[in-house]
């Protein structure tokens, strides 16, 4: 890790925690909120691959409205398995500002897929939930592999 990435996952902690975090989802869910929270921090190799400015990763409150719909088996712990994918998981580039990534916690096979904007000024997480091995087979077989991690 450089220096600016230590010091961005110094500021952001683990947000998942706080109950700030609990009622952006709360009030996203709600569609009472209009707004993004901080998740996760990028790995510099990763930020480039996807040519993201920010190593900032968000969570949009539209994009928690529809976790919270689609998936509400995900419990605002669980988006710490965003970070910890980023991480140590399987990483694919998907087209020009996407990643998708795969890993395992606790016995469970995880996903998670990130895109940068597209003026590369900030960088989103889009989705995040349980995976199967069928998936992750289909990423390898589809996806550009991140290299150089």
């Amino acid at each position: 890790m450089d220096a600016g990435e230590v010091h961005a996952r110094a500021v952001l902690g683990e947000p998942w925690r706080t109950p700030a975090f609990r009622q952006f989802l709360v009030e996203s869910a709600q569609g009472s909120l209009r707004t993004d929270f901080p998740v996760a921090v990028l790995r510099t190799v990763i930020a480039d691959a996807v040519g993201a400015q920010s190593r900032i990763v968000r969570l949009s409150s539209e994009t928690a409205a529809k976790q919270a719909a689609r998936h509400p088996d995900i419990d605002p712990g669980d988006y710490a398995n965003i970070q910890r994918i980023l991480d140590e998981g399987e990483l694919f580039r998907d087209g020009d500002r996407w990643v998708t990534g795969f890993a395992e916690v606790e016995g469970r096979l995880w996903r998670a897929v990130v895109k940068a904007t597209r003026n590369s000024w900030e960088i989103y997480a889009v989705s995040l939930h349980r995976a199967n091995k069928h998936n992750l087979r289909t990423a390898r077989r589809r996806l550009e592999r991140l290299a150089g991690l």
